[in-house]
């Protein structure tokens, strides 16, 4: 996002999807057309919002416009749940994959209803070794040549359990450590959940941060500390506490995520959000919710309880896309 000011000392901001190419322009064509930015080209004019006056007047913009590159961050949910987890961010000019829970088609498809080809990826980044999260990374790799970023531990604990098949780009990562692409750093945070070596994430492009927090175990101290830093976030709500209690779990799977090493309930997650959220967070979308002991509706219920109207409350699908959420 960047603003410039127009021939009439307006401040304006543009934001795009794409690299934006600005071309060197003199002052004289900034001021040729009433109350536009005409130096930018035609195509991007409708997404210029006035945001604030300022003092700037025509000799303002007697300076060149230097080429300048312009992102923002965008997040799509492709599946969240114990049936499959894949979510897409775009920030700072990389498209970065986090988990592959779900099918290649399935990836492949729901990005492209969005725009997006799969193979424009830059990193696939791997959170843990469960299936729903880890199963389809060599599929990924193979199919659409996405190098892979993995813990050691998560990826040999992965390859036990799963047939990941053949594996040529892995890049070691450990956890509690940043990945570094260019502009974008990605903060991975170790979690109690029962998983090798399981980590959370929080995507900065050195404007917004988003974290995707799900498979936690249980709220720990790092969570309050990273919270009020993210201008928004995916985090787990899996369960309603009284439908789990009445589900046809069998006791130890119902022990399992009621554990420290398990899931958060609805509650967990609202009572965190309320607790430890910064006024700047623009959304939240509740991920990783169960089939059998929730619903999205008790779901949003329960954080609207505690929260009331203090941000947009969304639902990643079990089984779809979400849009876009942008930042």
């Amino acid at each position: 996002m960047v603003h410039l000011p127009n021939a009439l000392g307006l401040l304006y901001e543009i934001t795009v999807n794409e690299p934006l190419q600005l071309p060197l322009v003199s002052a004289t064509h900034c001021a040729a057309e009433f109350g536009q930015l005409t130096c930018i080209p035609k195509a991007y004019r409708d997404q210029l919002t006035t945001v604030a006056d300022t003092s700037s007047t025509v000799s303002d913009c007697s300076k060149t416009i230097p080429c300048i590159m312009l992102f923002t961050m965008e997040v799509i949910a492709l599946q969240s749940g114990s049936s499959g987890n894949c979510i897409y961010v775009e920030a700072g000019g990389k498209r970065l994959l986090f988990d592959a829970g779900i099918s290649g088609i399935q990836a492949e498809s729901r990005l492209a209803m969005h725009g997006r080809e799969i193979r424009d990826v830059d990193a696939l980044i791997i959170s843990h070794d469960h299936r729903d999260h880890a199963q389809s990374m060599g599929i990924y790799q193979r199919k659409f040549g996405l190098p892979i970023y993995v813990t050691p531990a998560t990826l040999a604990v992965a390859q036990r359990k799963i047939r990941l098949g053949k594996l040529h780009d892995v890049r070691h990562f450990e956890a509690g450590t940043t990945l570094v692409l260019d502009s974008v750093r990605i903060h991975t945070i170790p979690t109690p959940h029962d998983a090798a070596d399981g980590v959370v994430f929080v995507v900065d492009d050195g404007t917004h941060k988003v974290g995707i927090l799900t498979d936690l175990g249980h709220v720990f101290d790092e969570l309050d500390e990273i919270l009020p830093q993210l201008d928004a976030v995916f985090i787990e709500s899996n369960h309603d506490l009284e439908m789990l209690a009445g589900s046809f779990y069998p006791e130890s799977l119902k022990q399992r995520i009621r554990s420290s090493r398990g899931h958060l309930s609805n509650l967990d997650a609202a009572e965190l959000l309320r607790r430890a959220a910064s006024p700047k967070l623009k959304w939240v979308c509740l991920a990783h919710l169960s089939e059998e002991s929730n619903t999205p509706e008790l779901a949003i219920e329960t954080h609207r309880r505690l929260l009331g109207d203090r941000f947009p409350v969304y639902c990643a699908s079990r089984d779809s896309a979400t849009p876009p959420l942008k930042l």
